[in-house]
């Protein structure tokens, strides 16, 4: 339904939606990206865009596990072997994830 409705309407198909929802939707042919959630928020998507490519989910938690090592490997996170936000510090790669 919703990939008809797509096709049909582009974005504007968000104004015949009802109800709780959150999805992506990926158009090759127009190379867009749509990323919707309804209106009073019950299904949260929450997104993370560094410049290089947008990791989207529902959950806050499931974009920590996207996160990249830093190009140094310098950083104390690094060395431990665990997940780092990159050159950026903790702080400011939280701050960078909307919802």
């Amino acid at each position: 339904m919703l990939l008809h409705l797509w096709e049909e309407k582009g974005p504007e198909m968000l104004a015949d939606l009802r109800g709780m929802f959150a999805f992506a939707i990926w158009d090759s042919k127009r190379r867009t990206l749509m990323l919707a959630r309804d209106r009073v928020g019950k299904k949260p998507l929450f997104w993370h865009d560094d410049g290089k490519r947008i990791v989207f989910a529902s959950e806050l938690k499931s974009l920590v596990q996207d996160r990249k090592p830093c190009a140094s490997g310098s950083c104390p996170t690094c060395r431990s072997g665990r997940s780092c936000p990159g050159a950026s510090t903790r702080a400011s790669w939280w701050r960078s994830c909307r919802r």
